[in-house]
C-alpha cells in the first residue's frame, strides 16, 4: 500500500544539501530624524529621536558602508562573556561644526540593578546636543551632562526595579564638534555602578578613542534633487550616484523627504552627481510640442536642461521629429521615447577646490519643456513574505505588491505588542522599493510581532503583521526548541530530538537493518546511523514510538492528528500549494520548488528509513508522523518534496522511520 511512496522518489540522485545564503544590505539612512547604528560584527537596532533640533537637522551620520565612508562615531561590540559589559569606541574623523553620534551598545544578557556609563572629553571641545532612546527597556535610563567637566553619564533610575537588558543598543548620544585638531574621548563604567540582579558584580571593559578634526581640508557635499519647475519641488526617494572623474561609482545615497543627499569626508578630486527619479513619466502636453517647434525654428531659446528634455529622439539636435514624437506619446500612439523618461545634467563638484558644497540637481521629464509636471507620489504596498524562527532569532523576507514612488527608507520593526511601529525596535535594511531580507540574531523570548515598513513623503506604510513565539519548549533530555503558531495551533519549529519517553525510559536505538525490520515496539535511529544529522533533522522514529503511551513529546505537547495536519495545509492554500509555505527555504536539494518558508514551520528534508531498514531521500524529502491510525498497523503521515509545493498524505506501516513535530 505504501509502495507508491517508494516509486515516487525512484529516480532521484544523491547530492549534497544546497544551503541558501542569508544576507542583508545596509545602505545609508534617509531623513535626519532617523538613524541606524552599524557595527563590524552585526547590524544594530535603529530608532527615532524623540526630537530633531534644527541645529543639526541635517546631521545624517551614516554613510555608504560598501564605499567605506563612515561619518560619525561607530561603536564596535565584541562577543564577550554574559557577565561582561564591553564599551569600545572607534577613532573617526570629523569636520569642525559637524554633528557626530555615539551609539551606546552592550553585549550583556542580565537583569541590572544599577548601570552608569560615562563619556569624557576635553572641556569646550564637544557640545552635548541630546540623547535618544531606542529600546523600550532603556526608558528607565536617565542621561546627565556636566558641561563644566565634559563628563556625560547614562545611569539607571534608582527608583525603578531591575532593568532586563538583552544584548542591544540602548540609544544614541549626539555631539557637535567645536574645535581642537584632536579630541580624546574616554568611555567607561565605574566598577561599582554596574551591578547585576542579586548584587553580583559585572566585569567592565572600557576604552578611549581619538576624534581627528579636519579643518580646511574637510570635504562635504550636500545635494538637493528638485524638479526644474518654478516651484522647484523636492524629489524624495531618488537614487543619487556620486561618480569620480573617471565615471566610476564611488557611493550612492537616496534623497530624503526634502530631496537632500549628503556625503562627508570623501577623497579629494572631481566628482559628478547624477539622479535617477523613481516617478512615472508625465506632465507633457500640447504646449510642450509647441515649445519644441518654436525652439527648432529659432523663435525660442531653451535652457540646457530644457533642450535635453526636448531632444526625445536623442539626435543631439531639436527638430520636427522631436515635436512629432511628443505629440504621438501624448495621444498614446507610442509608449516611450529613445531618451529616458527623466533627464538631468550631471552636477560637477571639485573637492580639491571648494572642499564643501551645496549642489542642486535639476530634473525634468523627457518632453516636459515647460516644466509643468508635478511628480505623482504613490503609496507603496508591502508584504511580509517570509518570517521564521532560527533558534532564538528570526529571518524575514519582504517584498512589494506595489513599489509606489519616492520610497527613501524601508526596513523592519518588531515588538512584544501587536502592530509594531517606528517607535519600537527598528532595523533599516535598505532603501528604494525592492525585495529585501533581514536576519535578527536575538536572543528573543516570549512573542514577537513583526511588520515591514516603507517611507515616502506621504508617510509611513506597513506590511501585514506576523507573529512568532519564542517559547522555551524543553524535552525530557533538556533539548530546547523554538515554536510557532500556525494553522491555529502552536507547533514546534524543529523536529524532535528526544531519546527518552516522558517517564524517563529510553527509546531503543535500532542501528542494524535486522533490528529495525523485526521491531514490533518503539525504536529510533539517526539517518545513516550518523548522529551528526540529529541536530539538524532530529531522530527518525518508527510508528510504534510515535504513538507509544509513554509519550515522546514534552509535557503539555502531543503528536498532531491527521485532521490537524489537514487544517495546517488549509491555512496555506490547501495540499496542492501548502508545501511551499511549510518547507524551509534552505537545506533542500534544488530546485525546492515553491519554497517560501512563509509559515515559519521550517520543514526540512530529513529523509526516511523504510521497512527494510534502508535510509532514503535525505535532502529530497521530509516525512512526519500523525497520531491517527487508518488501520492497526498503520498511521497517516505527511510528505514534503523538493520537486513541488504539494503536501502528500499516505498511510504508512509502523516499521517506517519518520520525523516528529509536536503540537499543543
Amino acid at each position: 500500500m505504501y509502495g507508491g511512496l517508494i516509486l515516487f522518489f525512484a529516480g532521484m540522485l544523491t547530492s549534497s544539501v544546497a544551503l541558501a545564503q542569508l544576507s542583508s544590505i545596509l545602505q545609508p539612512v534617509g531623513p535626519a530624524q532617523n538613524y541606524i547604528a552599524y557595527t563590524p560584527t552585526r547590524h544594530q537596532i535603529a530608532g527615532t529621536m524623540p526630537y530633531a533640533p534644527t541645529s543639526f537637522s541635517k546631521g545624517i551620520l551614516m554613510r555608504d558602508i560598501q564605499a567605506n565612508q563612515m561619518f560619525g562615531d561607530i561603536i564596535r561590540n565584541e562577543r564577550l562573556a554574559p557577565d561582561t559589559l564591553n564599551i569600545n569606541i572607534e577613532s573617526v574623523s570629523a569636520c569642525r561644526g559637524d554633528t557626530i553620534r555615539i551609539a551606546i551598545t552592550h553585549d550583556t544578557l542580565m537583569a541590572l540593578q544599577a548601570l552608569q556609563i560615562q563619556l569624557r572629553w576635553p572641556t569646550d571641545s564637544l557640545e552635548y546636543l541630546g540623547w535618544g532612546s531606542v529600546h523600550p527597556l532603556s526608558v528607565g535610563m536617565v542621561p546627565v551632562m556636566n558641561t563644566l567637566t565634559g563628563i556625560w553619564q547614562l545611569q539607571s533610575n534608582p527608583f525603578l526595579p531591575a532593568i532586563n537588558l538583552p544584548p542591544d543598543t540602548l540609544g544614541f548620544l549626539w555631539l557637535r564638534v567645536r574645535g581642537n585638531s584632536l579630541i580624546q574621548l574616554d568611555a567607561w563604567a565605574p566598577a561599582t555602578s554596574v551591578v547585576a540582579l542579586g548584587g553580583l558584580p559585572v566585569i567592565v571593559r572600557s576604552s578611549n578613542a581619538n576624534i581627528h578634526i579636519r579643518n580646511s581640508e574637510c570635504t562635504l557635499i550636500e545635494a538637493q534633487v528638485v524638479y526644474a519647475s518654478t516651484v522647484l519641488s523636492p524629489l524624495t526617494g531618488c537614487a543619487v550616484a556620486l561618480n569620480n572623474e573617471q565615471g566610476v561609482l564611488y557611493a550612492r545615497d537616496t534623497s530624503d523627504v526634502q530631496g537632500w543627499t549628503r556625503w562627508a569626508n570623501h577623497p579629494f578630486g572631481r566628482f559628478s552627481l547624477s539622479a535617477s527619479p523613481p516617478f512615472p513619466w508625465g506632465g507633457v502636453n500640447a504646449t510642450d510640442a509647441l515649445q519644441v517647434t518654436r525652439a527648432y525654428t529659432g523663435l525660442l531659446n531653451l535652457s540646457p536642461l530644457a533642450s535635453r528634455a526636448a531632444d526625445v529622439n536623442l539626435s543631439s539636435t531639436i527638430n520636427a521629429t522631436d515635436a512629432l514624437q511628443i505629440s504621438r506619446r501624448i495621444t498614446a500612439q507610442i509608449q516611450s521615447f529613445a531618451a529616458a523618461d527623466f533627464v538631468w545634467i550631471d552636477s560637477i563638484y571639485d573637492a580639491g577646490i571648494t572642499g564643501r558644497a551645496r549642489i542642486t540637481n535639476y530634473v525634468l521629464c523627457s518632453g516636459d519643456v515647460n516644466a509643468s509636471y508635478v511628480p505623482l507620489i504613490l503609496a507603496p504596498e508591502l508584504r511580509l513574505d517570509t518570517l521564521y524562527a532560527i533558534g532564538s532569532g528570526f529571518h524575514a523576507v519582504i517584498g512589494y505588491n506595489s513599489v509606489g514612488t519616492g520610497v527613501f527608507e524601508q526596513g523592519l520593526c518588531w515588538s512584544n505588542q501587536p502592530l509594531p511601529s517606528l517607535a519600537d525596535c527598528v532595523v533599516v535594511t535598505g532603501r528604494g522599493a525592492r525585495v529585501f531580507s533581514f536576519t535578527a540574531g536575538g536572543p528573543f523570548s516570549g512573542r514577537r510581532y513583526v511588520r515591514a515598513f516603507a517611507r515616502n513623503s506621504l508617510g509611513v506604510y506597513y506590511s501585514n503583521e506576523r507573529e512568532l513565539r519564542f517559547v522555551a519548549v524543553t524535552d525530557t533530555d533538556g533539548h530546547v526548541y523554538s515554536s510557532v503558531f500556525v494553522g491555529g495551533l502552536e507547533w514546534m519549529g524543529e523536529n524532535l530530538r528526544v531519546t527518552r519517553f516522558r517517564n524517563g525510559a529510553a527509546i531503543p536505538l535500532l542501528s542494524s537493518n535486522t533490528s529495525w525490520q523485526q521491531a514490533t515496539s518503539s525504536g529510533r535511529s539517526a539517518y545513516l546511523n550518523d548522529t551528526a544529522w540529529v541536530t539538524e533533522y532530529g531522530w527518525l522514529y518508527n510508528g510504534h514510538a510515535a504513538v507509544d503511551s509513554r509519550g515522546l513529546c514534552p509535557t503539555g505537547w502531543r503528536l498532531p492528528t491527521d485532521l490537524e495536519f489537514s487544517n495546517l495545509c488549509l491555512a496555506f492554500g490547501g495540499t496542492h500549494v501548502a508545501g511551499g509555505a511549510l518547507k524551509a527555504s534552505w537545506g533542500w536539494q534544488a530546485p525546492n520548488r515553491g519554497a517560501t518558508g512563509s509559515s515559519g514551520w521550517n520543514g526540512l528534508p530529513g529523509g526516511q528509513r523504510n521497512m527494510s531498514g534502508n535510509f532514503l531521500y535525505r535532502s529530497y524529502g521530509g516525512y512526519w508522523w500523525s497520531s491517527t491510525a487508518p488501520a492497526s498497523d498503520q498511521l497517516w503521515m505527511r510528505d514534503l518534496s523538493y520537486s513541488d509545493a504539494s503536501v502528500a498524505r499516505f498511510a504508512a506501516g509502523r516499521r517506517y522511520g519518520f520525523s516528529i513535530r509536536c503540537v499543543r
